[in-house]
């Protein structure tokens, strides 16, 4: 009975009443025994079998009560966390009589890798081009001047900047457009990202993700450097989806969008090899990052509203920012692209984002929730199988977790449970199952070898033990969040350890592993 009030009486069948409040803990001996609850004229009995517990079990899970509750794990060392499904609780507490703490670990504060773009997509309107791929547009002349619209990614609610540019680069499947006060250094650098993108990037992605929509029909994705978002300094690049779709500037419309590119185009910053936020491998990163939003809202949304799905929305950003993160990771761009920053900061303080929701602050989007999808992805993904290289350790050959990822993308589901059924798990049994690993590497850090890139020699995946926190401090959990404590030692198989929480609401949960 989880419920907030100290009226509960529970009593056995053999030992008379064991106790009051919502909950209760009792060491009963092995053997069948019938309990019942009485509270406020309702009487409810189980019959449930007690029995040895063995001990090479290494893990405990214990249900976190609105009035606490006193648990027995055992002797020996534990490795604890709090973990929340659907559910929450303020200042979660764990106690005992014996501590071993532990160092923790540090984080880093860094901007968000690009900008969530605003906007409703279903009731904007399909270009006619749009709705003949088979069309081909001839390609553009080197040194031919074309003016964008592009997104002030300080403040989205303000007029875009108007950016003209070159035609400055070519090639099967990209094009690159430059303003004409690029500096020779600077070109150079956009040199080393572009041949990143012809080389790894593009193989990559089309083999991991699929296709983008090619809107104006010529095969290739525009790639414009725009030096406004090295001014704004709130993102690297960023792609902007109401580019898919036809520019409409009357106001009374449902269907008004009126800075509109009509084409399929990523925003880049440009280079600055000065700069860790502006490098050659974050510029790269920024492309894998931006390529995988066109291709997945174009497999997500666009072609589901091409088809008449009207009310198709993109999907969730938690998701959505997720899979592109992930992407950085599996073109071999996870670490010197800048992706490790976002892990880091969600590794120092875990409570405080929810993978799926908002964090302590209130925000929808941030750094830290970015690191637990990517990690919470890369977990997936690697459990799924993951992937190996052919023999030029460019193309990604699927070993089941590239179909785990096509099959979220493609689904007609989204949010929070698609991650699930894609897997065929239920996702808040996944994450706690994550959880647990994550415990398990706590206790054998040494036990773990990261997959790395063939190609670039950087990790592949993040799997890394989240700092700790001390027993007796009080701790909020979020909805899907979790957070892990220092290890304790139990001298004995009857010494307590106890669980208090304030306003604790559906499924919350302490794992214990040893």
């Amino acid at each position: 009975m989880n419920a907030a009030t100290d009226s509960v009486v529970w009593s056995s069948s053999s030992d008379g009443e064991l106790g009051t409040g919502n909950s209760f803990s009792v060491l009963l001996p092995a053997g069948i025994y019938k309990i019942n609850a009485r509270c406020g004229g309702i009487v409810k009995d189980v019959q449930i079998t007690v029995i040895e517990r063995e001990n090479s079990s290494r893990f405990r899970t214990y249900l976190v009560t609105q009035n606490g509750r006193t648990v027995y794990p055992g002797s020996g060392i534990w490795y604890t966390a709090a973990f929340a499904e659907t559910g929450g609780s303020g200042r979660v507490i764990i106690s005992t009589t014996a501590e071993m703490p532990v160092s923790l670990s540090g984080g880093l504060s860094v901007p968000v890798r690009d900008i969530v773009c605003d906007g409703s997509y279903a009731s904007l309107k399909v270009h006619s081009l749009m709705n003949n791929r088979a069309r081909t547009i001839p390609a553009g002349h080197i040194g031919t001047m074309k003016s964008f619209y592009v997104l002030n990614t300080s403040m989205q609610d303000s007029e875009p900047h108007f950016v003209t540019a070159r035609l400055s680069a070519e090639e099967s499947r990209w094009i690159l457009w430059l303003p004409d006060d690029i500096t020779a250094a600077e070109k150079n650098a956009l040199k080393q990202c572009t041949d990143n993108l012809e080389k790894i990037i593009l193989p990559r992605i089309l083999t991991v993700w699929g296709e983008w929509a090619d809107i104006d029909g010529d095969g290739k994705i525009a790639v414009l450097v725009c030096p406004t978002i090295n001014t704004e300094k709130t993102a690297v690049g960023f792609f902007n989806p109401a580019d898919y779709f036809l520019r409409n500037t009357d106001t009374s419309s449902e269907s008004y969008n009126p800075y509109s590119n009509e084409t399929d185009i990523l925003y880049i910053a440009v280079p600055d090899t000065g700069s860790e936020t502006y490098s050659v491998s974050s510029i790269s990163a920024t492309i894998v990052h931006e390529l995988t939003h066109a291709v997945t809202f174009n497999i997500k949304t666009y072609e589901r509203i091409c088809s008449g799905e009207t009310s198709r929305e993109k999907e969730a950003v938690f998701l959505d920012e997720g899979w592109s993160h992930l992407s950085e990771n599996l073109c071999g761009y996870g670490v010197t692209g800048g992706n490790r920053k976002f892990l880091d900061i969600f590794l120092k303080n875990t409570n405080d984002y929810s993978f799926c929701g908002k964090n302590m602050l209130g925000q929808d989007d941030s750094a830290g929730r970015r690191g637990a999808m990517t990690l919470f992805l890369s977990w997936l993904f690697w459990k799924s199988g993951g992937m190996h290289w052919n023999a030029d350790a460019v193309v990604p050959v699927d070993d089941g977790g590239i179909a785990f990822l096509q099959r979220m993308v493609t689904s007609s589901g989204s949010g929070w449970e698609s991650i699930g059924a894609a897997y065929g798990t239920d996702t808040d049994e996944l994450l706690k199952q994550m959880v647990g690993e994550l415990e398990v590497l706590e206790t054998h850090p040494d036990s773990y070898v990261c997959r790395c890139d063939p190609y670039t020699g950087e990790p592949v995946e993040f799997w890394y033990c989240p700092a700790a926190v001390g027993f007796g401090t009080a701790v909020d959990i979020l909805p899907c969040s979790f957070c892990l404590f220092t290890p304790i030692k139990i001298t004995g198989s009857l010494s307590p350890v106890h669980i208090t929480a304030d306003n604790a609401l559906g499924n919350v949960f302490v794992l214990a592993c040893q």
